[in-house]
């Protein structure tokens, strides 16, 4: 298994559909990814489409969204770690230009820029042209981050929080 995208949700039916669609269009060998969604207590219909999609559902209402991500990361088999919000979409040659870092040891985390859907809302614009005036702001804030496997595993060691 090349890549676990885990994405996390709550209440998020609105917005599921797209980003699971996006992702079932990924022109990727689909036995080469998993999909997990870690759902936090939704009370709409987020785990219904997520799971009429084929994605993994975890349902884990007591976990904040850091504990939803590493959740998700310990039931993952992927060599890699997507880490995608609910109201992503993403181009379907992602895991295609993610998967040059799959042999790559010198790299153990990578993201990429976000960009706004056609149909945006003057607040997505407004928030896209903020981040587009600031590069700093525009590689801290809000990105999905893919990563290693090996390096989330080490970050929860050293931060003490898993065991070998």
């Amino acid at each position: 298994m090349d890549f676990s995208i885990i994405i996390p949700a709550k209440n998020e039916e609105k917005n599921i559909q797209n980003c699971l669609q996006s992702i079932a269009a990924i022109d990727y060998p689909a036995d080469k990814f998993e999909v997990l969604l870690i759902d936090n207590g939704s009370t709409d219909k987020t785990v219904a489409v997520a799971e009429s999609w084929g994605a993994k559902v975890f349902l884990k209402p007591e976990l904040t969204i850091s504990g939803l991500r590493n959740f998700g990361a310990q039931q993952s088999k992927g060599k890699i770690l997507a880490f995608l919000d609910a109201d992503c979409t993403v181009d379907k040659n992602w895991l295609n230009a993610a998967s040059v870092y799959l042999e790559d040891t010198a790299v153990v985390s990578f993201g990429s820029p976000a960009v706004i859907p056609l149909n945006a809302t003057w607040v997505q614009k407004a928030w896209f042209n903020i981040r587009k005036k600031n590069k700093l702001l525009k590689m801290l804030i809000g990105m999905n981050l893919p990563m290693f496997l090996c390096a989330w595993m080490r970050s929860q060691r050293l931060a003490g929080l898993m065991r070998i």
